[in-house]
């Protein structure tokens, strides 16, 4: 590569560091010489990748920071014994933790540190369901149990009672569980056998299911919370039992 910053009519020295990161740029990174053909557009080059680099530093020390922040949000609901004990947490019912509207309708946003203090919201999740026969002695109906994966979009989160930004709620998932179980194969063929009274399959008396940590969410309270209260995370694999009566 020519060296630009050797100027011979004025006798000027080249800056050292700077015509050895040109140098070692052009060498290994060959594109960026189209954009070093003069000393202007050079240091522009090279501003611009310094403040690239900045900006890459700048957003894995938030991204660093994020992760350790929600990570202890995580251990402390995984502490919690009583899962009831989750629908008074701080999180979810102090305002400081949310946007609000101000004057002309602009939001005044919660500050960084409680944006990244807030659980993420759960995005999929697999839930591996035993069909469970509730008249005899609850044994299992079939050998394997069913697999269901659930993606969520925003129009999971419309009708939660807290912030869309904690995503679906309990209760929603198991309605997905519900309709996804009545429009299986298996559904149709304990149906055409008629040995079970599936009128009687509900949301509420037929379906349990239980977080990672293998704790049964079976009250109608914690319906409403959202998945990432009941210490589940994206990607999680859940057990659910389906009650045939």
């Amino acid at each position: 590569m020519k060296n630009i910053f050797n100027n011979n009519s004025n006798n000027t020295q080249p800056f050292l560091l700077e015509e050895t990161i040109v140098n070692f740029l052009g060498h290994h990174i060959p594109f960026l010489n189209n954009y070093m053909y003069d000393k202007i557009s050079t240091r522009i080059t090279l501003l611009l990748l310094f403040l690239g680099i900045l900006a890459i530093i700048n957003e894995l020390f938030i991204t660093i920071d994020m992760f350790f922040l929600s990570r202890s949000t995580y251990k402390e609901l995984k502490k919690v014994t009583n899962l009831e004990d989750l629908l008074n947490h701080e999180l979810l019912n102090d305002p400081k933790y949310f946007a609000k509207e101000v004057e002309n309708g602009n939001e005044e946003f919660e500050t960084m540190e409680h944006f990244f203090k807030k659980p993420v919201h759960v995005s999929h999740v697999s839930v591996y369901c035993a069909l469970i026969n509730g008249k005899d002695r609850f044994q299992p109906i079939i050998d394997r149990p069913l697999k269901f994966t659930f993606e969520f979009t925003p129009e999971d989160f419309e009708n939660t009672k807290y912030s869309q930004d904690y995503g679906c709620d309990l209760y929603h998932l198991k309605l997905k569980i519900y309709h996804f179980f009545k429009d299986s194969e298996i559904y149709k063929e304990l149906e055409a056998k008629n040995e079970f009274d599936l009128d009687n399959f509900t949301v509420s008396k037929s379906i349990y299911l239980y977080n990672p940590m293998d704790e049964l969410m079976d009250s109608e309270k914690l319906n409403k919370l959202p998945l990432c209260f009941l210490k589940i995370e994206t990607g999680d694999r859940l057990k659910c039992e389906l009650v045939l009566r």
